[in-house]
Order: C-alpha cells, then structure tokens, then sequence
C-alpha cells in the first residue's frame, strides 16, 4: 500500500532527525558537564590556595600578638628603668657627699689563705700515713717467703728446723745470658765446678744439718721433694749429692720424678742407653747395673740413676715391692742414696717414696713458695709418717740477707779462679 509505505518513509526521516538531535543535545551537555567540572577544579585550587594563606594569617597573627606583647613589656620596663634613672640622677644632684677617707687601703705582705705550709704538712703526714696503710696491706696480703724469718714463722707450729739457705746465683755473663740451659746446668752442678764459692758453702753447710738430723742412726736414704714445680728441688739434690761425694761419700743420686724428670738435662745419659733408667729397672726390663750410670759427666764417687722411659703408671711402680727392693739393694752397695722426686701438692709418689726413706727434706723457694702451700705440703707428709728431717730456702738473695757473714766472706759470684772442677763438665 503506497500510504502505509510513505508514512514509515516519514518515520524513518523524523527517527533520524530525532536520533540526530538527540546526540547533538548529548554532546551539548557533555561539554557543558566538562566545563563545569573544569570550572569546579578551579575553584577547589582557589578555594584551598585561600585556606593556605587564612591558615598563614592565623600564624603570623599569633607570632604578631607575642611580638606585640614582648614591645610592650619592653617599653614598659624600659620606662621604668629610665624613670628610676632619672630619680637617682636628681637625687644625686641635691645630696652633698658625707663620706670622708680616714686611711688608704694597702697591700698585704703575706697571704691570709691559703695557708702553704700547713697544707704541705697536712698532705705529707696523710701521704706518709696513706702509704704506710697501703704497704701494710700489700705485705699482710702476700703470703710468700720472702726470707729466714717468714720460714721460720710458717715451721713454727710444725717444729721442724730450716736446714740451711741456697743462694740465688745470678746468670753468668761467660755463657750467655739468653743460653737457659747452660745456665741452668752450672746452677745444677755448681758446687763441683765451683767448691769455694758461696753456694758450695751454702750446701756444706746443709749436709752438716742433715747430719746432725739425722742422729746417730745416720742417713742412708734421702728425699728431696717441694711443695710445687719450679722450686729448685732437682737442683738442691744435685748440689747436695755432690757436696756428699766432696765429703768421700758413696753416693747415688735417682730421678724419681717418672712425670716430667730433668737429671737427663744436666747428665747425659750413654748414646744407646736413653731408655734404660729407673722406670724399666722397677719393670723388671733391664738390671740395676744396667741402668746405673759412672763416669763420664758423673764426677768420682757418685752412681747416677735416670729415670730413663716414662712409664704410664709411675704411682703403681712407685708402690710395687721392686721399689723396697731397689732402696735396699742400693743401700748396702752406697751411703748414701738421694731420690729427687715429683713435688707433693700436685701427685703422690713423692709420699710413697717418703715411707720407704729415712728422712725428707722439702725445699722452698724465696718469693716464690707460699706459706699456705709449704705448710700444706709438710702436713701431708706428716700424714704419711715420713720422716720430715727440716726445710731447704733456695734462691735467697745474698745481698739481702741480715746475716752478713757468709755474704762477706766468700764470693757471691761464680769465681772463674776457683779450684779446678773435679769431673768433666
């Protein structure tokens, strides 16, 4: 039907029209939308670049009232200070002057405060006093012995005698300072290379000591032992069994310390022989005469006995009848048999040695010893039933000594003129 035909026609033309309209007046709007939203953000900056500065405004308005109120109060105060001025200028012009100066000041002579000398005497006497407390203490503390009289304190409750003091010998410039071992050798063996010299005499006079000891049954077995390591003990038995042998005596000396021995250091035992000693002897490995050692280093007279292999169990071979058997064996072939043992604070062999001897003797070392140490020492051979025969101090400063007897009369030095060693050294 054309009509219906022509009026969709018309339709068509007036949805076209409409739909045109329609996205004109969208377009429209959008970009009003966009300028009012332009326009919004615009202000929203003004609007809070305005808060920044009012928010500004209000700081500086406070620091204004604080700096307001300090200009006032400081005209305030200035008025009156210059009100207060101006009173006393005009004062000062209607007073007349009333003050009159009788007499000048002068300098004093001395000075009132402080006063020097009384100071001085205060501070010394409180030095003197100060220092005298503090050595006190410093001497009550030590608790070494550091001569004869601290010895015979720490034996006073014990009742044993001090047998003798053992110089201390200073290095010898002849074979090196710094050489340790060959200074120590000429210590060990000091009384033979040098038996004028203070040390022999020392040593002399300890044999007599132990001779008169020893009573009329007389000695034929000696302990050297110490409280700890390090006191001379080995060098006392060396020195001491020589000066025996100085005095025509048969005499063997035994290292019976199986943990760390040291008579190897000063004679050296036969090349091939090193391991044969007193510890292999006791083990039933080799016989006495094997192990015994003569001539050579060893002056006339004296056998040694090293300890030679250290065994494992040194107590076990101390405690074994081979040990009573040895002692007695040796006894009848010697005078005198000397056993330098371990010291008695660390281990125990030197107590079971000290059973089987005839007497003891402990050495202790000036400055070094304490009396607690050698106190505890002596109370444990005592505990043992050792014959404790008295106590050696080695090491004493000649120089230093009250007695000035044996200092004064023979040399404190090793004396290179003395008489010629009577063995090899």
């Amino acid at each position: 039907m054309p009509e219906l035909q022509q009026a969709r026609k018309r339709l068509r033309v007036i949805q076209g029209r409409i739909a045109s309209e329609e996205k004109e007046l969208l377009a429209g709007l959008k970009a009003r939308a966009n300028a009012a939203r332009t326009t919004e953000s615009r202000l929203r900056g003004s609007l809070d670049d305005e808060k920044g500065k009012a928010l500004g405004l209000t700081l500086l308005e406070r620091q204004y009232r604080e700096l307001e109120r300090e200009s006032k109060s400081a005209a305030e105060s200035y008025e009156l200070v210059s009100k207060r001025d101006t009173e006393i200028e005009m004062l000062g012009r209607v007073q007349s002057e009333d003050i009159e100066i009788l007499d000048r000041a002068t300098k004093g002579r001395k000075p009132v405060f402080p006063p020097k000398a009384l100071l001085v005497a205060v501070a010394l006497v409180s030095g003197l006093t100060l220092g005298a407390l503090l050595a006190l203490g410093v001497d009550v503390r030590d608790n070494r012995i550091r001569g004869l009289l601290d010895l015979e304190r720490a034996l006073a409750g014990l009742g044993l005698p001090v047998l003798g003091q053992l110089p201390l010998l200073p290095a010898d410039a002849r074979i090196g300072v710094s050489n340790l071992r060959a200074q120590r050798r000429q210590r060990d063996l000091h009384t033979l290379l040098f038996p004028q010299s203070l040390m022999a005499e020392r040593v002399r006079g300890v044999r007599t000591s132990l001779g008169f000891a020893a009573g009329k049954d007389g000695l034929r077995t000696l302990v050297v032992t110490s409280p700890n390591s390090g006191e001379g003990k080995s060098s006392t038995a060396v020195n001491l069994a020589m000066s025996f042998v100085q005095a025509k005596k048969r005499v063997v000396l035994i290292d019976a310390d199986m943990r760390r021995p040291r008579l190897h250091q000063v004679f050296e035992p036969p090349i091939g022989r090193e391991a044969d000693g007193l510890a292999r002897v006791l083990a039933g490995k080799c016989t006495l005469d094997e192990a015994l050692i003569t001539g050579g280093d060893v002056p006339e007279g004296m056998s040694l006995l090293l300890c030679g292999e250290i065994p494992q169990n040194p107590s076990e071979l101390l405690e074994s009848p081979q040990t009573r058997k040895l002692l007695a064996e040796l006894g009848e072939r010697f005078d005198l048999v000397v056993l330098d043992t371990p010291p008695v604070l660390p281990v125990s062999d030197p107590l079971i040695l000290a059973r089987m001897a005839d007497g003891v003797v402990v050495v202790a070392r000036c400055q070094a010893t304490t009396r607690a140490g050698l106190q505890r020492a002596l109370s444990t051979l005592r505990r043992s039933e050792a014959n404790l025969l008295g106590v050696i101090l080695n090491e004493v400063d000649a120089r230093r000594e009250e007695a000035g007897y044996g200092a004064g009369y023979y040399s404190y030095h090793a004396d290179p003129n003395a008489a010629a060693p009577h063995g090899s050294a």
